[in-house]
């Protein structure tokens, strides 16, 4: 019984992250240019090609975050500690290999790595609560979906947008029309990450209400 709520807990946990992090992330990747040159300005061009290189890191480093917490939760801080150290030695092998082509290299090495962990540092903690990772990933489907559909569209906007245009232009109009693209899409489709989240603010608003309300009859 416990182990299936610490699995129904992990999926709401991991759906509502990625309500959030997936759209940042896949908005990010197709914003780069603008962004790094309003941001931090035209000596830092360069970076441009590394940061997209990790946005593609970052989807499942916004989710798998939550293993550490699956381990301590069923007593097995032990198996954390062997999964990590198999883990984190591939991943400065990824790195050492990058070295040979550049900071690019190492970023590119460093995300395959960590991509390819992604399985089964996932699959060690979900056997713990009785979670497939087809379980996971059907979890985390629909929001993947719709956060690529609107960074699809952000980026067609950009090819239709003047080239003429400063970059903070195209940030000041591709960012409000992507997050209307997505509200619009999980509001409509009614995504279940996008259900609990309005259910626990309408919630939370409603008991303060009613204690503001209670507070001026007394």
């Amino acid at each position: 019984e416990d182990k299936q709520r610490v699995k129904e807990l992990y999926l709401k946990i991991t759906r509502t992250i990625a309500l959030i992090t997936f759209p940042l992330i896949f908005g990010l990747f197709v914003t780069v240019k603008p962004f790094v040159m309003v941001v931090f300005g035209q000596k830092w061009i360069a970076m441009i090609p590394i940061l997209q290189i990790l946005c593609l890191l970052g989807i499942p480093q916004s989710i798998g975050t939550l293993n550490g917490n699956i381990y301590l939760s069923q007593g097995r801080a032990d198996l954390q500690f062997k999964v990590s150290l198999f883990l984190k030695a591939s991943v400065i092998l990824g790195i050492v290999i990058g070295l040979h082509w550049g900071v690019i290299g190492v970023a590119i090495g460093y995300t395959i790595a960590s991509i390819i962990n992604f399985y089964p540092s996932i699959s060690y903690a979900e056997r713990l609560i009785n979670m497939s990772f087809s379980e996971l990933m059907r979890n985390l489907s629909g929001i993947f979906v719709f956060a690529s559909m609107m960074a699809a569209a952000v980026w067609a906007l950009g090819l239709l947008l003047p080239y003429t245009w400063p970059h903070w232009a195209y940030l000041a109009t591709q960012i409000p029309f992507g997050i209307i693209v997505y509200l619009i899409s999980v509001h409509v489709f009614k995504l279940k990450a996008y259900v609990d989240i309005k259910k626990f603010l309408y919630e939370q608003w409603h008991v303060r209400f009613t204690k503001t309300v209670g507070g001026l009859t007394v």
